[in-house]
């Protein structure tokens, strides 16, 4: 770099994100209670967002990482998770992996790998289940 500016790393961290929605009543008319509607979540009701999950399916098909070895690193940032829990995200989030590209790696059919991506003989990632 001509300016002398040096590479850092920021290491990746969790946060909890909280949604309030507060209740709302009206003293002059007998409406009721209203409230707003939730907010649309991969997992109705569940912890992670989509960024979590999307962090749990790329570690596992395109970065090759078990999930007891994902729930190792996010026990290391302070996020004490179960291989289950994770394997039920991953099963949830199934219906909303796309393919990035038109080769067609990141296939939800099932049935025998038959790709032509320029990547050789790197095997194709294929999510067995969905046609």
């Amino acid at each position: 770099m001509a300016n002398g500016g040096r590479l850092d790393i920021i290491p990746a961290g969790f946060q909890v994100i909280v949604t309030i929605r507060p209740k709302y009543a009206c003293r002059r008319c007998d409406a009721g209670i209203s409230q707003a509607a939730t907010p649309h979540w991969l997992i109705e009701g569940g912890l992670p967002t989509a960024g979590t999950l999307a962090l749990v399916a790329v570690s596992g098909y395109a970065g090759h990482l078990p999930l007891y070895r994902q729930c190792r690193i996010c026990g290391r940032g302070g996020v004490d998770l179960d291989r289950s829990t994770s394997a039920t995200w991953l099963a949830a989030s199934r219906p909303v992996i796309r393919p990035r590209s038109s080769t067609g790696c990141w296939s939800t059919s099932s049935g025998p790998p038959a790709c032509s991506c320029p990547l050789g003989r790197m095997p194709c990632m294929r999510l067995p289940g969905n046609r």
